[in-house]
């Protein structure tokens, strides 16, 4: 099974650093994120930052 909580505080702490940068951001794809009972990894992630 999965641990919600360890998966809860991976997209808080993601959230929050999203958050800081709201405004350069254009687009995020975390995928895919593979979770067990003992740890949630994002395997590949995409940050696309706005054009300036």
């Amino acid at each position: 099974g999965v641990n919600m909580e360890i998966l809860t505080h991976l997209m808080i702490n993601f959230s929050d650093l999203i958050m800081e940068l709201e405004n350069d951001i254009e687009s995020v794809d975390l995928n895919p994120v593979i979770c067990t009972k003992d740890q949630c990894v994002v395997v590949d992630a995409r940050i696309m930052l706005q054009a300036f």
